[in-house]
C-alpha cells in the first residue's frame, strides 16, 4: 500500500486532484479505517486521551526512544489553508515575518537565525535542569533538545509531522488565537500532507533529516504522537510531500474538535512548567553566557562575533541562565519522575532498529 501512495506523491501534489467535502472525508482517502472516522460514521469514535502505550526502540546512537504504535511508513502534517497558493511550506526559522527580515538576496536575514538558533541553545541548556531530563538522560534516554524546541513553539529548523492522522487533522480545522487559544475554523479550505518515509539506520543518521521524536520528557510530543523533518533554507516541504484537501465545515470540525477537549482543557497541550520556559527565552531581550559559549564551541564561532551580533539587535548577556527552576519545582518534579521520566505512560517492548 505504501508504494502506490509513494507513486501518487510523486507524480501530482493534490491526491486525486480534488476537494473533499469535510475533513473526515479526508481522512477517509488516507486512513479509511482510521477510528476517528467514527465521530462522522456513529460509532465509537476516537478517544486520544487513552494513547499511553508506547513500544521502546534502540536507536542507532546507542539511547532509547519510545514511539507511539501507529508508527509505520506514512506521517502527517495538517495546515489549516491551502498555503501553497502563497507560501513555500518551510520552517519557522526561515518564514519571513516582515519586510524589515528580508536580505539583499530575498531571504530571512542570517544574523536573525542565527539568534534563533542561539535562543534554542539557551532553552536546551535550561532543559537540562529539569529533573525528569535528567533522568532520562541517565537512563539512556533520546532526547531531542532541538525538537522540544519545536513543539514547545520557538523557531527551528524542523516541521512537525504526527503518526496519527487524527493529530494532523485537529491543526488542520484550527486556527490559533494566543488569547483564546485554538479556535475551530469554519470555512475555507484545509490541508493534510502525507510524507512516506520507511524509517532506517541510514537515513535516520544522514544529517538527522528524518526526526524520530515520539516520547519525551515532557509530554506535549509524546501526545502528539511527533515526529519531524529537518529542512535546510530553500527546501520546501511540498515537493516530497502530498496532499489532500477539504472543504472546512462547522459541524464536522466542532465534532473533531470536542474529541481533542476534556473538561474545557486540550489534551495535546498538558500544563506543563517548560512553557514557562519557552515563553521567556522566545520572548527575551536576553541571553546567558553559558549557553552562548557552548553555542560557539559546537559550531566554531567566537564569542566576540556573536556578542557583536546580539548588541546590533540590542540583546543582552546575562552571567547565569535566564530561567532557573524554584526550590519548590525542582523537588516537586524530582517526587513526579525519579525512576520514570516518562511520567505515567506504559512502555511494552522493545525493538532493536
Amino acid at each position: 500500500m505504501h508504494e502506490s501512495i509513494k507513486k501518487v506523491i510523486m507524480k501530482k501534489t493534490i491526491i486525486d486532484n480534488k476537494i473533499f467535502d469535510d475533513v473526515f472525508e479526508a481522512i477517509r482517502r488516507l486512513e479509511k479505517s482510521h477510528p476517528i472516522l467514527g465521530l462522522k460514521d456513529k460509532t465509537a469514535g476516537y478517544l486520544i486521551k487513552d494513547n499511553k502505550s508506547f513500544k521502546l526502540m534502540e536507536l542507532p546512537d546507542g539511547t532509547i526512544g519510545a514511539f507511539p504504535p501507529n508508527f509505520n511508513f506514512r506521517f502527517y502534517r495538517g495546515e489549516n489553508d491551502n498555503f501553497d497558493d502563497k507560501y513555500p511550506c518551510v520552517p519557522k526559522i526561515f518564514r519571513i515575518k516582515n519586510q524589515g527580515e528580508i536580505d539583499l538576496s530575498g531571504n530571512t536575514y542570517n544574523e536573525l537565525i542565527l539568534i534563533d538558533r542561539l535562543r534554542i541553545a539557551e532553552f536546551a541548556f535550561i532543559a537540562k535542569q529539569f529533573p525528569q531530563v535528567r533522568y532520562a538522560i541517565d537512563d539512556y534516554c533520546n532526547v531531542d533538545f532541538d525538537a522540544l524546541a519545536q513543539h514547545y513553539d520557538l523557531n527551528t529548523d524542523l516541521l512537525d509531522m504526527s503518526s496519527d492522522i487524527a493529530v494532523a487533522a485537529f491543526f488542520a480545522t484550527h486556527t490559533y488565537d494566543p488569547q483564546n487559544g485554538y479556535q475551530i475554523k469554519d470555512d475555507g479550505i484545509g490541508c493534510l500532507r502525507v510524507y512516506v518515509h520507511m524509517a532506517t539506520s541510514d537515513n535516520f543518521n544522514a544529517e538527522k533529516k528524518f526526526r524520530l521524536i515520539g516520547l519525551q520528557p515532557f509530554q506535549r510530543p509524546g501526545i502528539q504522537c511527533a515526529f519531524a523533518i529537518k529542512l535546510n533554507e530553500g527546501e520546501d516541504f511540498s515537493t516530497v510531500s502530498g496532499k489532500v484537501l477539504f472543504r472546512q465545515t462547522a459541524r464536522w470540525n466542532s465534532r473533531l474538535h470536542d474529541s481533542f477537549y476534556e473538561r474545557g482543557s486540550n489534551i495535546l497541550f498538558p500544563k506543563e512548567d517548560i512553557e514557562d520556559v519557552s515563553e521567556l527565552v522566545r520572548d527575551s531581550k536576553r541571553l546567558s553566557k553559558i549557553s552562548i559559549k557552548q553555542f560557539c564551541d559546537e559550531r566554531n564561532l567566537t564569542v566576540e562575533y556573536v556578542e557583536t551580533i546580539l548588541a546590533k539587535y540590542n540583546i543582552s548577556i546575562s552571567g547565569r541562565l535566564i530561567y532557573s527552576l524554584s526550590r519548590q519545582q525542582r523537588k516537586k518534579m524530582e517526587r513526579a519522575f525519579k525512576g520514570r521520566p516518562y511520567g505515567d505512560v506504559r512502555l511494552v517492548s522493545r525493538l532493536a532498529f
